[in-house]
């Protein structure tokens, strides 16, 4: 037979007390036909939590419960009409349930199941036969109607932050990096897409603090809508009835967190009066509404994209300044993927480049190592061991920067990088080599003395290569050092220049031009965790501490 809807009955409040129909193939009054086995599917939508199930079935039947068909597994066997009573933690989402039935007589015979679900003392379901779809042979996915939305079911947060502290955001990447004894480098992305925190601060007093104390009890760690509230956008004009969506004139939406689907909270700042609203379809300069607003909301009324979120495994802070005042430290971890297209920006000389200012407000601290190894006896000197004969700088600096384009910018080189897993090129931030004057053109420079040749009798990787920055910006010329000599008038006079020979010629360039000359070299992040600050929603300015290193690629270099 084809695929069909299916029946139901009322049992009687003896055996099933507690309201739910029976099931069944066929019409009350008529007995399914017996030796066969019947197919019953629905989706069911479930908020995070512990559920209680009673499930009966006559003659006997298997539940099944998964995302889909394939990842489906049996959590119930009810036989003969005897109640199958057990608790299940499901995590919040969409899921399959299957009822597979079987008439065990030969002869047509009473066939059904009975289902109630509760949540503490709430209701989830009691079994009709509305949502089931029945058939004689397994039913598949597509054939079955969506459920509810499960973001719909959870709580919202709908407290606004304390700015005063600002918010701070962390992405953390995972990275294996195995190294050798010669400092070769080996790294494996272990996490594709960083995982992200919010720890934001909340001051409230009277009942709206009564309000984060409930909710850390009641909600705990289970999943919840939360707005990014650095991603807020202020509705000048308001939101009327007639409204179809949100235009950005400026074009700045493509870096904005809106997506098709997303949910929105709309609100005017109390946390009992907003809405929820979904984006539909996402335009180069505006998005709009799957559903038109429910009621108007005043100028100055602000929107915040929101995603599913759970307080992270740190237990929030809570510091009760008097009986009615009180703050909160919390750490949000974000439950979905974090997704920035991966772009290192302009390329030098394609390479991956980092063109991003270090915030000069900050010292740039620079730590040097080798990979070297000590022998110590405890009673002559120590022994050194220098394997790797390579120094790597370690640079830790701040950026402060200015504006979405900017912080969008970072956000996917920070993708591309994934951490520690992916290297690029970077410069010292510093002025490192000093010419004597106008540089002429050609293959040397003549530069103040500054003791290369004298301590680079072992030629380093993080201390080859040139870059020439230019105060009008421009392109940046990149030159290798080959090698490099003292000059002095006499052999008993004092250094008084380095000549440096280079791997092609230099065009003339005046100093006046010349912003700087920074050494280049392969760096890769030491880190995988970042974090980014924000003092001020709408990423009109974020601050993010770096740390570089700055290494040889052992695996190339020249014994």
């Amino acid at each position: 037979m084809a695929l069909r809807n299916p029946y139901d009955y009322y049992g009687g409040s003896e055996k099933y007390p507690n309201g739910e129909l029976l099931v069944t193939p066929e019409p009350e009054g008529t007995n399914p036909r017996g030796a066969s086995t019947f197919y019953f599917a629905r989706r069911f939508t479930f908020a995070e939590g512990t559920y209680t199930f009673r499930i009966t079935a006559d003659d006997a039947a298997t539940v099944w419960l998964g995302p889909n068909q394939l990842e489906s597994r049996i959590v119930a066997t009810p036989t003969l009409d005897v109640p199958s009573k057990f608790d299940m933690y499901i995590p919040a989402g969409e899921y399959r349930m299957d009822v597979i039935l079987r008439n065990l007589p030969s002869e047509a015979t009473p066939c059904y199941f009975s289902m109630y679900i509760t949540q503490g003392d709430k209701v989830i379901y009691s079994s009709t036969k509305e949502g089931w779809l029945l058939d004689d042979s397994p039913i598949s996915d597509d054939d079955l109607l969506p459920a509810v939305d499960p973001r719909s079911l959870m709580p919202v947060w709908s407290i606004l932050p304390n700015w005063k502290d600002g918010i701070t955001e962390r992405l953390v990447w995972l990275t294996d990096v195995m190294s050798s004894e010669r400092a070769a480098e080996q790294r494996r992305s272990v996490r594709l897409n960083a995982r992200r925190y919010f720890e934001v601060s909340f001051m409230r007093q009277r009942a709206k603090r009564n309000r984060l104390d409930n909710f850390f009890v009641g909600v705990g760690s289970a999943q919840f809508m939360l707005p990014l509230f650095h991603e807020q956008v202020k509705m000048l004009d308001g939101i009327d009835l007639e409204a179809t969506g949100v235009e950005f004139p400026d074009g700045s939406l493509y870096m904005r967190e809106f997506r098709t689907g997303d949910y929105v909270l709309v609100s005017g700042g109390d946390p009992d009066d907003y809405d929820i609203m979904e984006v539909g379809d996402v335009e180069q300069m505006r998005f709009s509404w799957a559903k038109p607003p429910l009621r108007p909301w005043p100028k100055g009324t602000r929107i915040f994209p929101m995603r599913i979120a759970r307080i992270a495994s740190q237990a929030p802070q809570a510091s009760n300044h008097t009986d009615t005042v009180g703050t909160a430290q919390v750490l949000f971890d974000i439950d979905e993927v974090y997704e920035v297209p991966a772009s290192w920006g302009a390329s030098a000389n394609s390479e991956p480049y980092f063109r991003f200012i270090p915030h000069r407000e900050d010292t740039i601290d620079v730590d040097y190592s080798r990979k070297s190894f000590t022998l110590d006896n405890q009673s002559g000197r120590p022994a050194m061991i220098d394997h790797g004969r390579y120094t790597s700088s370690v640079i830790q600096t701040k950026l402060r920067l200015f504006g979405r384009t900017a912080a969008y910018g970072l956000r996917q080189f920070l993708q591309a990088a994934r951490g520690m897993a992916q290297h690029f090129y970077c410069s010292t931030f510093m002025n490192d080599v000093e010419p004597v004057g106008d540089i002429p053109g050609g293959d040397t420079l003549v530069v103040q003395p500054m003791g290369f040749a004298r301590y680079m009798a072992q030629p380093q990787a993080v201390r080859l290569l040139l870059g020439f920055q230019f105060y009008e910006g421009g392109q940046i010329i990149y030159r290798t050092v080959k090698s490099a000599q003292e000059l002095r008038p006499n052999l008993t006079s004092p250094v008084t220049a380095e000549q440096l020979t280079l791997d092609s010629p230099l065009p003339a360039i005046k100093l006046s031009t010349l912003k700087r000359i920074s050494f280049v070299s392969l760096t890769r992040f030491d880190q995988d965790q970042f974090e980014i600050f924000h003092p001020t929603n709408g990423q009109v300015a974020i601050d993010v501490s770096l740390v570089l290193r700055q290494f040889g690629n052992a695996r190339t270099t020249p014994e």
